[in-house]
């Protein structure tokens, strides 16, 4: 198994063919995520960085973050099942308002609730550079949702949202059913595993998105299979 050491090398050797790198299962800590921070500093051909359960928490996010004030390469990162907390993604956000290189931003199974959901809206409010974020596995509820509803109105860069396994309930569904009213730049949505009430939340979320010039995916909540929405109503 390849060490801590021998990917953060493999960062700083710049190879022009190592575009995508996976650190898992390696643990990185507190001090791991230091190391890989001042890597990223001077690496220019990485585009995309998987740090899935790499024990990042807080203080690694913060430091990956600065990184970023200075990385303009990197357009995807994962920090799936990190622990970052709320100043581990505050720190990240702040970051992510001066690069506008980073693309996609995987935020899986960080224990996220609606605090962290509101300071994701803050920041979709005014961003014109993140295209998908993925909140899945995390604790939003239906303020939470509802915050990031409220982004959506003004946001007319996300295209891709992943909040499938929270805790929306059917008042963050009806969140999201408001503001894709008007939302025209979001393709795929999945609040697949949130526990709606209603059968028929879904169903109105489909038929408002179910739009002949937009093919936008969607997973319903049950049972969990993906519909196209542009084909929905031939189903």
């Amino acid at each position: 198994m390849e060490t801590l050491q021998g990917k953060i090398d493999q960062i700083l050797r710049n190879d022009p063919a190592l575009e995508s790198l996976s650190f898992f299962p390696v643990k990185l800590g507190e001090e791991g995520a230091l190391k890989l921070a001042e890597a990223l500093k001077v690496n220019t051909t990485l585009l995309s960085i998987d740090l899935l359960s790499c024990d990042i928490n807080a203080v690694g996010a913060q430091a990956i973050a600065e990184a970023l004030r200075v990385n303009t390469t990197l357009r995807t990162m994962s920090l799936w099942r990190n622990n970052i907390g709320i100043k581990g993604l505050s720190a990240l956000l702040h970051a992510l308002e001066t690069n506008s290189a980073l693309r996609e931003l995987g935020l899986q199974r960080n224990d996220f609730g609606d605090s962290e959901a509101r300071l994701l809206s803050t920041f979709l409010m005014s961003n014109t550079s993140i295209t998908h974020i993925d909140l899945r596995l995390n604790h939003i509820g239906p303020i939470g949702a509802a915050a990031l509803a409220a982004a959506l109105e003004s946001n007319s860069t996300l295209v891709s949202l992943d909040v499938s396994h929270n805790r929306i309930h059917d008042g963050g569904v009806e969140a999201f059913i408001l503001a894709l009213a008007t939302n025209k730049s979001i393709q795929s949505i999945d609040i697949e595993g949130n526990h709606t009430d209603s059968w028929q939340l879904p169903g109105r979320l489909r038929a408002l998105l179910n739009e002949p010039d937009r093919k936008l995916a969607f997973a319903d909540t049950k049972p969990a299979i993906s519909i196209p929405l542009a084909h929905a109503g031939n189903s």
